[in-house]
């Protein structure tokens, strides 16, 4: 049988908490670092209508850097847009480039064109790089954001 403590310690709500991380933002400046991974979302819609692929590699700034070393930021993101507009996936080809990933070149009514791989986690995850961080602001469905985010610069291996 149980004991009216026991029923009342079951029926009187428990406390619940919530604790504040601290979170230090990295400052914009340029910093070694190495990808760690990477995020993705395919075949969205844009505003535009244009259908792509959108990538945010995650970089981790090396652990030897006195105020920032091991702390983790996202790529500003990379769009690869499929099938039209070509000249809009600049920024795409420009990281592909940097990461010294190769691409097929092919001919295409005497224009020549670069066939561009989706982004997969082998491709960069471990690779040493150099990026540039700072703050990036947009509007969204639920007003301004902004977020602290980085750039590729170029790989160091």
């Amino acid at each position: 049988m149980s004991s009216v403590n026991d029923i009342l310690g079951n029926a009187t709500p428990k406390k619940a908490y919530y604790e504040e991380e601290l979170v230090e933002e990295i400052q914009p400046g340029t910093y070694k670092s190495t990808i760690v991974g990477l995020r993705s979302k395919l075949s969205t819609k844009v505003k535009s209508g244009a259908e792509c692929d959108i990538y945010w590699p995650r970089y981790q700034i090396d652990k030897d850097h006195p105020q920032f070393g091991g702390m983790f930021v996202r790529d500003n993101g990379l769009f690869r847009y499929k099938e039209c507009e070509p000249h809009r996936n600049v920024y795409y080809k420009k990281f592909l480039d940097k990461l010294g990933i190769e691409l097929k070149k092919v001919k295409e009514q005497d224009k020549v064109v670069y066939e561009l791989p989706p982004l997969l986690d082998e491709m960069i995850v471990n690779k040493e790089v150099m990026i540039t961080v700072h703050e990036e602001t947009w509007m969204s469905k639920t007003g301004r954001k902004k977020a602290i985010v980085a750039t590729l610069t170029r790989t160091l291996n």
